[in-house]
């Protein structure tokens, strides 16, 4: 039997909150060599093709950021500021490259800002990171305080009353090297890595003008490498050496109950070289890229199901990439479900790309039982699927007498009352028949844009002359909305 249960529903006027947002998985291939950042809602990437930073939305495609004034046309886009106002990388003035940042001015203009380098050393720095609102940028420079070698700096908003760019320092190793590469939401926690005494790479931890030393991965050499922060600072990505060469790792803050650092492993075939690139608001969702057989593939690593191909993980949602290859995974949005990075094209060329992950879908239905025997025992109802707006359903009986007349009973809330022998569970806010059946499956689709109510009860009462009154029923089902 098939009914459009949900327009009965309609029909009775049950209302409550509006139908559902967002759809299933998306790829689209960019017009530039590599997306590099991504803002927090996964609407603003930045990257760079021959030379030149990029911006790209799907509202304007892909967008070239003007360089620095003077010097060679070569800039770089590495990072988007959570809210997409700002981007940050690196350009080119007569002096060399230096640290850049891009600003939204009005719909359409944008404003390039040379944001300067520390003294001494050659005249070179390099973004990498930026806080929320932009007003924050990390990442590195030449100076004399690390003797002409790269110290991480932090770049804070003169416009806003910050101080410009200031170096972070160093742990101390023989040549006092640092380098920052994301940094928390507020700019004050900043991820990275420098030579110490003991490693020529440890991960690094800035808390305000503070440094501490995170340390290694256990087994391997002693090195390691922080590449992303999550918006609080406690949760920190990258790469540490393990045996036979390097894992991904994600470290929680054991000053605020984390575990310090753990291996999220390498992907299958290939050598041990695996890099955690970025990671999502949460710290549940890292990506990256590792070696395997068949070259670099890019990686996604949940919590629920660990480290796997990032094309797996599309395929499994069924999209097909259509002979595209991923190699790369560069950052991801703050739910986790935006991606971006560089490939291959069906035609083998360079590109960048976009994925879209569709939300995994909780488990909505709760089994409250209630059921009422009858000449075949107990029937059972499932429910499966999402009830609304333009999703699909289903609610399947077994163990129903064959050719015994139905009656369904569907309600906005619980009743609970005493009924022909058992209980009826839901409130009679919908109540219909059916043709006489045995087993089978009710499916329908919930019509879009229609309001759809918090909680709905369902339950199946078969006309049955081995029930107690005449009548058996099934377990009652809850459908709760995400």
């Amino acid at each position: 039997m098939r009914r459009t249960l949900w327009s009965a529903v309609c029909a009775l006027g049950l209302a409550a909150f509006a139908s559902a947002q967002g759809g299933g998985p998306s790829f689209q291939g960019l017009l530039i060599f590599e997306a590099n950042g991504v803002s927090a809602d996964g609407t603003i990437v930045c990257g760079h093709s021959n030379g030149q930073a990029y911006r790209w939305s799907a509202a304007t495609g892909p967008t070239v950021l003007s360089d620095l004034p003077g010097g060679l046309t070569a800039s770089r886009a590495s990072a988007v500021s959570a809210d997409g106002t700002s981007i940050v990388g690196s350009g080119h003035t007569d002096g060399g490259y230096r640290a850049a940042r891009w600003r939204m001015a009005g719909p359409h203009g944008v404003v390039v800002e040379d944001l300067g380098d520390l003294p001494g050393g050659d005249e070179m720095s390099l973004a990498s990171g930026v806080s929320d609102d932009g007003a924050v940028v990390v990442g590195l420079s030449y100076s004399t305080a690390s003797g002409g070698w790269p110290e991480a700096f932090r770049w804070t908003d003169p416009a806003v009353g910050g101080s410009g760019m200031v170096g972070l320092g160093a742990p101390g190793g023989a040549s006092n090297t640092s380098v920052a590469r994301a940094c928390s939401a507020d700019g004050q926690r900043v991820a990275g890595n420098g030579e110490t005494l003991a490693s020529p790479s440890e991960s690094i931890l800035w808390s305000g003008t503070s440094l501490a030393v995170l340390g290694d991965l256990p087994g391997g050499a002693h090195q390691s490498e922080a590449w992303d922060i999550t918006p609080d600072g406690r949760t920190i990505v990258g790469q540490g050496a393990v045996v036979g060469g390097n894992a991904a790792f994600r470290w929680t803050d054991p000053a605020t109950g984390g575990i310090g650092f753990e291996s999220l492993g390498d992907l299958p075939g290939g050598s041990v070289e695996c890099l955690a690139k970025a990671v999502s608001a949460d710290g549940s969702v890292v990506v990256g890229y590792g070696t395997t057989s068949s070259g670099l593939r890019a990686f996604i690593w949940t919590e629920a199901a660990g480290m796997q191909l990032l094309e797996k993980a599309l395929a499994d949602q069924g999209l097909a990439l259509n002979g595209w290859t991923l190699s790369l995974a560069n950052d991801v949005s703050a739910d986790g479900l935006t991606i971006v990075g560089r490939g291959e094209d069906p035609f083998g060329v360079v590109r960048g790309w976009v994925a879209q992950l569709a939300p995994e879908t909780p488990d909505m239905w709760t089994d409250l039982g209630q059921g009422l025997a009858g000449l075949r025992g107990t029937p059972q109802l499932e429910g499966s699927g999402v009830v609304l707006g333009g999703s699909s359903f289903t609610l399947t009986v077994s163990g129903a007498l064959q050719f015994a007349p139905p009656v369904w009973v569907v309600g906005l809330t619980a009743l609970g009352a005493p009924f022909k022998g058992g209980t009826l569970v839901p409130q009679q806010d919908l109540i219909f028949g059916g043709k006489p059946t045995g087993d089978f499956s009710l499916a329908s689709t919930g019509p879009v844009g229609m309001p759809t109510p918090p909680e709905l009860y369902f339950q199946f009462w078969i006309h049955d002359p081995g029930g107690p009154a005449g009548f058996a029923a099934t377990n009652a089902v809850k459908a709760s909305m995400p």
